[in-house]
């Protein structure tokens, strides 16, 4: 199957797919189960039906992207019950964002010439912080106590209740495609650090007994709010980074 719409101006095939966030069901006979969709153009019907090949790439895609989303790893052992689904598949329609399209596909209005370009492996999209330490009782040097100021801005944030998530926005308009890579969010119970090298820099915690010096009073008022809710989701948080729009929006 071909269709114009997921062919890139040199002629490879592109099929893109959105997933859901994960939610409980419980199967026939009651155990608990965790459902993800992942939903497809249905013009790719037809095709997988009459092709084995490419229904089974289809399969290896859809488990990629729940991979690469969910940041979960997932067995290629794959069983197909008969049943229609686990748990009921409510009415979704979807639109594909821009930015999955390949570079230089007509569909991406941002779209920039690509020079030797690599494929990219897939990538978490909650990574952990890890930050060397220096050995005990090592002696400070020079740069270790440079007093330049950060280059790092503050961002301004808000949240939101999403039916089950809580719903945290940062407007972040100088943000591009190309610091995503070096983009950083660690995720706690109780704290949301967001970090992009040079440009951004948010430390929200709702366990802190004591206001930051930075800390300017809408930030002080969301975060108030966030101390009466539930801690975050560590293990379900999401992220999307919404590069037209200006805004990061993670879900805990």
């Amino acid at each position: 199957m071909r269709d114009s719409s997921y062919e890139t101006p040199t002629g490879d095939m592109f099929v893109p797919a959105i997933v859901s966030a994960p939610r409980p069901e419980k199967d026939k006979a009651g155990n608990p189960c965790l459902v993800f969709d992942c939903v497809f153009n249905s013009s790719l019907k037809s095709s997988s039906l009459k092709d084995p090949e490419f229904k089974a790439f289809l399969t290896e895609l859809a488990l990629q992207r729940v991979e690469a989303q969910a940041a979960v790893p997932l067995s290629r052992n794959i069983g197909t019950p008969n049943i229609r689904s686990k748990g009921p598949i409510p009415p979704r329609t979807v639109s594909i964002p821009s930015i999955l399209y390949p570079p230089n596909h007509p569909i991406r209005s941002d779209s920039t010439p690509v020079e030797n370009t690599t494929p990219t492996t897939g990538k978490k999209l909650i990574q952990e912080i890890q930050t060397p330490l220096p050995p005990p009782n090592a002696p400070l040097q020079s740069a270790e106590i440079s007093s330049s100021p950060s280059t790092e801005e503050i961002p301004t944030w808000f949240w939101t209740q999403d039916d089950q998530d809580i719903r945290i926005t940062v407007h972040v308009p100088k943000l591009t495609r190309s610091h995503i890579s070096s983009a950083t969010i660690d995720i706690e119970s109780n704290r949301l650090i967001f970090c992009v090298p040079s440009l951004y820099v948010l430390d929200i915690n709702t366990a802190a007994t004591s206001e930051p010096p930075s800390q300017d009073t809408t930030s002080s008022k969301q975060i108030a709010g966030l101390k009466i809710q539930r801690p975050f989701a560590v293990d379900t948080a999401r992220a999307e980074f919404r590069v037209a729009e200006g805004l990061l929006v993670v879900f805990v």
